[in-house]
């Protein structure tokens, strides 16, 4: 059973994980940086303000800011998000 629910797990974050890279392709380069030191990294606020030379409370409104433009893309019907002339090149790289 829990073998099960271990796999089930990796299942929705493989999921969300697929849902959040076409939206975060649509985002500046800082932004995108900052995503990555504080989730894939696992940096705190004033770990990544350090890094940045920022004060932390910057770095919480900007992760606010991303997040929340981020949420508003994913509950975009799919067509809308489709597609769009601005779209930076896509790349997988990760500064």
């Amino acid at each position: 059973m829990i073998t099960h629910l271990v796999e089930q797990s990796h299942r929705l974050a493989d999921d969300a994980v697929m849902a959040l890279a076409p939206a975060c392709r649509h985002l500046p380069t800082a932004d995108r940086r900052l995503l990555f030191l504080r989730f894939y990294r696992g940096w705190t606020h004033q770990r990544i303000a350090a890094e940045l030379g920022v004060a932390a409370p910057q770095v919480s409104r900007q992760l606010t800011s991303i997040l929340s433009r981020l949420r508003a893309e994913l509950a975009e019907p799919e067509p809308a998000r489709a597609g769009r002339p601005n779209d930076p090149p896509r790349s997988p790289e990760v500064p």
